[in-house]
């Protein structure tokens, strides 16, 4: 089994060393957190020491009201580091191609029957999305296309998290209904 990793020096946003109570929390949760992080990561223990540091991190900024249940506080963050890991590791780099592109605005060049599909159904999508209510758009937005958390939605439209994932389904259920002309 691999070793626990030391904790990071616990600073809070000025740089300043926080007191002990820092490291009883690191030293308490730190070995349970790290096991919980390794059977997510499936045993990669270098992203678990990774995702345990920037979680205890992330965590000693929090205030104090959050940490009533530490250890369930502290999985949450953990997942929501590594939810947001697996979205980058995700994304492709974007390459741009002038020509390309303007050949196929033109319409003179359309190799690929999939990639004329493609920019269909997002032409479509881009439609149905302008015809959403305000809140719903606003919604999709920034959860969907910002790649936002529900919280980091709410904070940013001002409207409650509750809302936001009502807002995503009724969204979700427009534009279904549109595609399948109900």
């Amino acid at each position: 089994m691999a070793t626990i990793p030391k904790p990071p020096k616990p600073t809070n946003a000025l740089g300043a060393v926080c007191s002990k109570d820092s490291e009883l929390l690191y030293r308490k949760f730190g070995p349970r957190l790290y096991d919980f992080v390794c059977r997510l990561t499936k045993g990669h223990t270098q992203n678990a020491e990774d995702v345990v540091h920037e979680t205890f991190a992330e965590a000693l900024g929090s205030p104090p009201t959050m940490m009533q249940f530490p250890l369930a506080y502290l999985r949450k963050i953990a997942h929501r580091v590594l939810r947001k890991a697996e979205v980058l590791a995700d994304r492709q780099a974007i390459t741009y191609d002038s020509d390309r592109v303007d050949a196929i605005a033109d319409g003179t060049d359309f190799q690929n029957e999939s990639l004329e599909d493609e920019l269909n159904i997002q032409t479509q999508l881009c439609n149905s999305l302008s015809r959403l209510p305000r809140a719903q758009y606003l919604a999709v937005y920034h959860c969907k296309v910002l790649g936002m958390t529900h919280e980091e939605a709410s904070a940013a439209t001002g409207i409650s998290v509750h809302m936001i994932r009502k807002h995503l389904n009724r969204a979700v259920t427009a534009i279904y209904r549109e595609k399948l002309d109900l």
